[in-house]
């Protein structure tokens, strides 16, 4: 599926450019295209629903309609309107319980629908970290052939820089996020300093 940038700028409320794209980016462009299709495509039949109705339910019509709904209701019930009889008279306990039940069935669409794009937010994330792997395993691999490079030209100043052998060294990434977890429980665990304690400490 070949998606255009005036599309995918219209769809997301960006001006349509008249600047060429280059062609690597535009592959990207198809790929990532390619993938959110293929998740649509794996939808059951209650997740197409769930989100139809999610979408259905989140449209300024679908507010519309039910404050008319709701409005005319009360106005109905209220006062003598067209010879209407009075079928729910106040406090409108008929009215409440089709808001309850209206209500319930469409937390637990949304709630399907939220889970579908959750799972599908992690499969983006696990992408994109396992695509920060590969480069940083990449960048690593070409930082070691430079400075195999640098050695072989006699340029010993500049591949014993401490900096460069850091980099060149993998990145332990479960360690990172070991030590990053602990940061983040660390800093919820302090409880923040009065505005009046910063001020007397500066």
């Amino acid at each position: 599926m070949r998606t255009s940038a005036a599309s995918s700028g219209l769809a997301w409320g960006i001006p349509a450019m008249s600047q060429p794209i280059p062609e690597r980016v535009q592959r990207n462009i198809d790929s990532i295209a390619e993938l959110e299709q293929e998740f649509l495509r794996q939808r059951s039949t209650v997740a197409c629903i769930s989100d139809r109705i999610a979408d259905v339910a989140a449209s300024p019509f679908c507010i519309a309609g039910h404050l008319g709904w709701f409005g005319g209701w009360i106005l109905v019930n209220t006062f003598d309107c067209f010879g209407i009889v009075h079928f729910d008279p106040y406090p409108f306990c008929f009215l409440a319980l089709c808001i309850a039940s209206e209500a319930a069935l469409l937390s637990m669409f949304v709630l399907m629908s939220q889970q579908r794009q959750t799972r599908q937010a992690d499969q983006w994330a696990h992408v994109g970290l396992q695509v920060g792997m590969l480069s940083e395993q990449e960048t690593t691999k070409m930082l070691q052939m430079l400075q195999s490079i640098c050695n072989h030209l006699g340029l010993k100043k500049v591949g014993q820089d401490r900096e460069l052998k850091e980099m060149m060294q993998e990145t332990p990434f479960v360690a990172v996020m070991q030590e990053l977890e602990k940061a983040l429980v660390a800093n919820d665990a302090t409880p923040p300093k009065p505005a009046d304690e910063e001020k007397q400490a500066a």
